[in-house]
């Protein structure tokens, strides 16, 4: 089956070769435009408002299947978690609305919490993003920005139903006028829980202990005060809790419940010219955020009985300041600032409630950088440094750790050779510092804590060409990154892991998008990712295998109007040579290869003068059995239905 998926998708692929194209599916230059000077090209993927309403997501983690190389993962915790180009999740930078989403602590997020009622675009910066990031983002970006106004108000409410008793409600409001514009939302999902495919349903329906209920609010003032300076100020709110599905073939099961998972947020971001002709200007980003959350673990798996109560509470600061000062018409510099402050406390009850410990940590780290561009007509160059830094001055009952930075540095060379076809090359070097929970927590017992953690390098390459034509687009991309001291996990024979530095980790291959639109009615995408990550044996050889780094990914969609009501979506993904620790096995074992299938159909209809979008979404068509962490089979065929009203 595998080598056939990839006969057709090399046949499509060269089909695509011969067409044209007048739609611009990936939008490799982000580029900000002032007095007729492009000040910021960005190699990126960008994802419209248009492709985020057909996906039907009620989270964050469910619009990932539309990033091209990015593998979405549910760990024991429970947590939804992306990788990309095989990069881990603690190695990418979340943002929303500018300011960082990861939380410091774990520097991590559950995206299955986190909704989609704001949103309006998503965009993905691949490789080694740019200093004016800062630190501790190595292998990509994914930004995640609201709706914007549109000099007319909008809005809509959204209802939809699915197996697992699943319910959602949700809506927004977008208004205001050309200066001061607002936007609000709210929304609330619950599901009794999800079905196993029907060859591994060992519980006879619901998979046990898979409920849950999200309720989200959100909140955003922009008031533009000139024609190149404005400031916008939003508050969001999470209020969620949910069952954590036990492993299977485990010994010692972990039966986990978050019935508090609550995160409010204050974001205020902005820019300012300090001239009408934008020769200089600032941009900032500072949030402030409180983390609650609880894990109830019980006694076994009919959850009645608690044995251990675990309450967290995180305070997190962050800030982003980018000043740019054009020189001339072609060049640019710019002076960054990226840092943030974290608190997290900890506190574990038995099962009567009674005071077992506190733990109580701190972390600030930041990043100063200088970034020149030099831009020509068909050629740009840019280059950066940063010096980052990390201070732990609250480490628990542990010994101080010692302050310790690093220094990074980013570099991009585009030439565009004629007006169709772009060349890229990236190289750059950057540092990730460790998590306080990677260098201090046990896990519950799961790991053996490693102080002498240390920080991971990464030296990446990215080469890169794009055709862009009327009706047809590809890019292809090679990546080679060699990480020093990468973080990955060990098992150890007792049935625990350890967090080690391995010395060297070598990853690199080949990426693949393209977007062929046949007629204004029927439009087709496609992407292809190979990759090897291995690491260096005691021989010197990169023979190690390592963990969730699928060796080959792929998706295929169609996207299909026959008439100006009816819409049809199909799309295929597929994933295979993947490895992991699997329980009981010190050498790392193949995950079953995978292909999966999902169908929409969406209607346009009218009531009266309010227009109505209704859909029907089949995911994992065929009840196909897949993993994406040995121990926790993934949902089986899942059907959704939904109304959207426009206002």
């Amino acid at each position: 089956m595998k080598k056939g998926f990839f006969v057709f998708l090399f046949a499509v692929t060269c089909l695509f070769a011969q067409k044209q194209d007048s739609v611009k599916t990936y939008n490799l230059e982000d580029i900000l435009v002032q007095s007729g000077v492009v000040i910021e090209p960005e190699k990126i993927i960008n994802i419209d408002a248009k492709k985020l309403e057909k996906i039907d997501a009620s989270n964050i983690s469910e619009i990932t299947r539309l990033i091209p190389s990015l593998k979405l993962q549910n760990n024991s915790q429970g947590q939804s978690l992306v990788y990309l180009r095989g990069a881990g999740k603690r190695q990418l930078l979340l943002m929303f609305e500018g300011s960082q989403l990861n939380i410091p602590w774990d520097y991590r997020i559950d995206l299955s919490m986190v909704p989609t009622e704001a949103i309006g675009a998503v965009s993905v910066t691949k490789g080694i993003p740019s200093v004016i990031f800062g630190v501790n983002n190595m292998a990509g970006v994914i930004s995640i920005n609201t709706k914007k106004y549109k000099n007319r108000s909008e809005g809509k409410i959204n209802i939809s139903g699915g197996t697992g008793s699943f319910k959602k409600a949700s809506g927004y409001w977008l208004g205001g006028s050309e200066n001061l514009s607002y936007l609000i939302s709210a929304g609330y999902n619950e599901r009794d829980g999800f079905r196993l495919p029907s060859d591994f349903d060992r519980e006879g329906g619901l998979r046990t202990n898979t409920q849950s209920k999200n309720f989200n609010t959100f909140a955003k003032v922009d008031y533009r005060y000139s024609t190149k300076s404005d400031l916008a100020f939003s508050v969001s709110y999470i209020n969620a809790e949910k069952g954590v599905p036990a492993e299977f073939d485990v010994a010692k099961k972990r039966f986990w419940q978050y019935p508090v998972w609550d995160k409010l947020s204050a974001n205020l971001t902005g820019s300012h010219s300090f001239s009408n002709t934008g020769i200089s200007s600032i941009t900032y980003a500072f949030s402030a955020s409180k983390f609650d959350l609880e894990i109830d673990q019980f006694t076994d798996e009919t959850y009645s009985v608690l044995d251990e109560k675990e309450i967290n509470e995180d305070y997190i600061y962050t800030g982003r300041l980018i000043y740019t000062q054009l020189i001339n018409n072609n060049s640019i510099l710019k002076f960054s600032f990226n840092g943030y402050n974290t608190s997290h406390k900890e506190i574990n009850k038995d099962g009567n409630l009674a005071f077992m410990s506190e733990a109580n940590y701190s972390q600030n780290i930041y990043s100063l950088g200088f970034e020149y561009e030099y831009i020509l007509d068909k050629f740009s160059f840019l280059a950066g440094i940063s010096y980052d830094g990390v201070n732990t001055p609250d480490y628990k009952d542990n010994p101080i750790k010692s302050d310790e930075t690093d220094y990074s540095f980013t570099s991009t060379v585009s030439y565009k050779i004629n007006s169709n076809l772009i060349a890229q090359g990236n190289f750059g070097r950057k540092t990730r510092f460790p998590s306080l929970r990677e260098a201090l927590s046990d896990g519950n017992g799961k790991y053996i804590i490693n102080y002498d953690l240390t920080s991971e390098i990464a030296h990446t390459t990215d080469l890169g060409i794009s055709y862009l034509g009327n009706k047809f687009s590809v890019e292809g991309s090679f990546f080679l990154t060699y990480l020093k001291d990468g973080i990955i996990r060990k098992a150890l024979p007792d049935k625990q892991y350890i967090r080690i530095n391995k010395d060297k980790i070598r990853t690199y291959g080949l990426e693949l998008k393209a977007a062929l639109q046949f007629s204004k009615k029927f439009r087709t995408d496609i992407s292809f990712t190979t990759l090897s990550s291995l690491g260096e044996n005691t021989n010197g050889n990169f023979e190690d295998k390592l963990e969730y780094k699928p060796e080959v990914m792929a998706s295929l969609s169609f996207d299909y109007s026959p008439f100006q009501n009816i819409n049809f979506l199909f799309d295929i993904n597929y994933v295979g040579e993947e490895y992991g620790y699997q329980e009981g096995n010190e050498e790392i074992q193949k995950l079953p290869d995978y292909i999966l299938f999902n169908i929409r159909t969406g209607y346009t209809f009218h009531v009266g003068k309010t227009s109505v979008d209704s859909y029907v979404r089949i995911n994992n068509l065929t009840d196909k059995l897949y993993y994406t962490q040995w121990g926790l089979p993934e949902t089986g065929r899942e059907i959704r239905a939904g109304l959207s009203f426009d206002l």
